[in-house]
């Protein structure tokens, strides 16, 4: 079964499983991190397939639409 998830639970799973988790995906993890990108770690059953970067776009007009928030005093 391939799985997906934080790096935390990944490693539980493939070290659990009777795997290792390896230093260069460790170090992969910590570059994707680094960039800003949010990293998940694949695996199928205990070996490591992968390590992907998920990373939010900002849209345009963001910046109006925050002000326009402002502008209706909105609170948290």
């Amino acid at each position: 079964m391939i799985r997906k998830g934080s790096v935390d639970a990944i490693r539980r799973h493939v070290e659990s499983n009777g795997g290792h988790f390896p230093a260069d995906v460790e170090q992969n993890v910590e570059n994707v991190a680094r960039l800003g990108a949010t990293p998940l770690v694949v695996v199928e059953g205990a070996r490591i397939l992968g390590v992907i970067a998920l990373k939010d776009i900002v849209k345009g007009g963001i910046k109006e639409r925050f002000a326009q928030l402002r502008k209706m005093a909105l609170k948290r």
